[in-house]
């Protein structure tokens, strides 16, 4: 398939609905699609507030090229 989509990097702080929403949304198209979520929040606020937990890829911002390189390989392998 052409146009075939395997990854989303998504924000998880965004105006209108947060990064775990649009992984429930995206995921009712694309099931099983990989997500990768990133904030410049730290893990530890975004955790209290309930938007993250233990079973979700997260990379925190800034990130280096390499970083974002690394963490994309491992997701695509699971």
């Amino acid at each position: 398939m052409k146009n075939k989509i395997d990854l989303v990097i998504t924000d998880l702080i965004m105006p209108k609905m947060n990064g775990k929403e649009l992984a429930k949304e995206i995921s009712k198209i694309k099931k099983g699609i990989k997500i990768i979520f990133t904030t410049d929040y730290r893990e530890n606020h975004i955790a209290h507030k309930g938007i993250i937990d233990k079973v979700i890829t997260f990379l925190q911002k800034p990130y280096s090229t390499k970083e974002l390189s690394e963490k994309i390989k491992k997701v695509l392998s699971l």
